[in-house]
């Protein structure tokens, strides 16, 4: 499931990039991924609301976004948008196409891939990469 939320060395750029938002997860100083969630048991009750997952915000740890939640972020503070659409064969998908737009500039293709983690890991790159440009 943690393949769903960017890497801890995306988390620090994103970051930089002034991205301040509440996530389910975050990474410790060592870049060690933890869930907010903590589970309960017979003998104790550890749960938070969902409330209190979103508040919670340990020093030194940095917000860990799932890949949605980061493209979403480019896309409401610098009007950058992620298109990654499937390629098929007949009744079979056979890769994935990855494009950044934006009315700024003409489509970037980052082009064709066999698995779509590879195309958002690419694309959040892309992303980041372009945004310190324009800093």
């Amino acid at each position: 499931m943690t393949e769903e939320f960017i890497s801890y060395e995306q988390a620090l750029a994103l970051k930089e990039l002034g991205f301040d938002e509440r996530c389910f997860a975050h990474y410790n100083p060592n870049g060690v991924f933890f869930w907010k969630i903590l589970c309960s048991d017979e003998d104790c009750d550890h749960t938070l609301s969902i409330k209190d997952i979103l508040e919670h915000k340990a020093d030194n740890y940095i917000e860990a976004p799932m890949y949605r939640q980061a493209f979403r972020w480019f896309e409401d503070k610098h009007n950058l948008f992620v298109n990654i659409t499937t390629e098929t064969n007949v009744n079979e998908i056979i890769g994935f196409n990855a494009t950044i737009v934006s009315w700024k500039f003409s489509p970037i293709n980052l082009g064709g891939f066999m698995i779509k983690e590879t195309a958002e890991i690419t694309c959040l790159d892309k992303l980041l990469e372009l945004t310190k440009m324009k800093q």
